[in-house]
Formats: C-alpha cells, sequence, structure tokens
C-alpha cells in the first residue's frame, strides 16, 4: 500500500511518515519545501514530492498513484482564516478527481483547536 501525507515535514506529518516507514509502507511525503524533509536512512520505500495542498494541479500531480491520502496539513499561525476553506476545498476535489485514493485521513495537533 501506498500512502501521500501531504504536510510530511512538519511535526505531525514527519511523525506519521517515520511510523508508516517502520510499519513497511511505502510512503509519498509531500511537502512546499522538499529541502526541510530529513534523511530517513535513504530509505528505498520514501519518495519527497513537492506540492502545494492550496494549489489543486501540483497536489493532484503528487498523489496520482497512492491509495491512501493523509492531509497532516497545518497552516502558520499568521495564515488568513480562509485557508482552511481553500484547503478543504482541494481536498475534496481530490476524492473526487482521483479514484485510486481509497481514504482520506485528515490530522490536526492540539494547536488547531
Amino acid at each position: 500500500m501506498k500512502i501521500g501525507i501531504i504536510g510530511a515535514t512538519g511535526k505531525s506529518g514527519l511523525a506519521l511518515t517515520k511510523e508508516a516507514l517502520k510499519q513497511g509502507y511505502q510512503v509519498v511525503a509531500i511537502t512546499r519545501n522538499p529541502t526541510q524533509m530529513p534523511n530517513l536512512d535513504n530509505n528505498s520505500r520514501l519518495t519527497i514530492r513537492k506540492a502545494d495542498v492550496t494549489n489543486k494541479s501540483t497536489i493532484k500531480n503528487a498523489i496520482n498513484d497512492i491509495d491512501v491520502l493523509i492531509s497532516a496539513y497545518g497552516p502558520t499561525i499568521d495564515s488568513p482564516q480562509s485557508i482552511h476553506e481553500k484547503v478543504a476545498i482541494t481536498l475534496i476535489d481530490i476524492m473526487h478527481d482521483c479514484p485510486t485514493i481509497k481514504r482520506l485521513l485528515v490530522v490536526g495537533g492540539a494547536g488547531s483547536l
């Protein structure tokens, strides 16, 4: 099974990436800045793709071959409130347009409450 993780360089996303690799899954780490992704022992099951969850075309290209999508996206403190709506709409559109994705999981930390 191939898992795509949006926000893979963030606190929750990185923890999810490490755990999925530990459990033997193929992982596609999706991030706006791939240079922030730490070296995870040159793991052959890890692919890093650059994409922005607020940009439908880049995110669709990044997830075209995955089975499960996890969004660990967390906006910065100074992000506009409207960013939540834009991300939600993008995730909904992705689920309609990408038939290979069987599940969407959305995670958040206590700071998002």
